[in-house]
């Protein structure tokens, strides 16, 4: 709450972005206590081969969603912020995917697979 009231909506991305990782890393606990052991070293593989698109995408949204919104002058405020983010949450989107799939993440190609398989029909 801390984080809202001081930083706006950077600190609610913040924050959300930190109750994730605390739950994260709860329900790894938990899940190794009570069921067993998990595959940690593939689990951190996956993990690590995330990072390079993530890196780029959150690049992509910090510096195009204020060029974006600057662009977009002659609108009222509560609509050039709208159109903003959602152009940008689309772009991030596209942006992550194409990165996963050049590197070679087996995950966002199945699903690239299947979003082209249900245009197709």
């Amino acid at each position: 709450y801390f984080w809202v009231d001081w930083y706006g909506l950077r600190g609610l991305v913040a924050s959300t972005t930190l109750s994730g990782f605390i739950n994260l890393f709860l329900v790894l606990f938990f899940y190794h206590r009570m069921i067993g052991p998990l595959d940690s070293l593939g689990l951190m593989r996956s993990v690590v081969k995330l990072i390079p698109a993530l890196v780029v995408m959150g690049g992509f949204v910090y510096l195009f969603y204020p060029f974006l919104l600057e662009q977009l002058t002659g609108v009222s405020l509560s609509v050039a912020r709208t159109s903003s983010l959602l152009i940008t949450i689309i772009g991030a989107v596209l942006l992550y995917f194409g990165v996963s799939y050049q590197l070679g993440v087996h995950e966002s190609r199945d699903i690239i697979g299947r979003v082209i398989q249900r245009w197709r029909r």
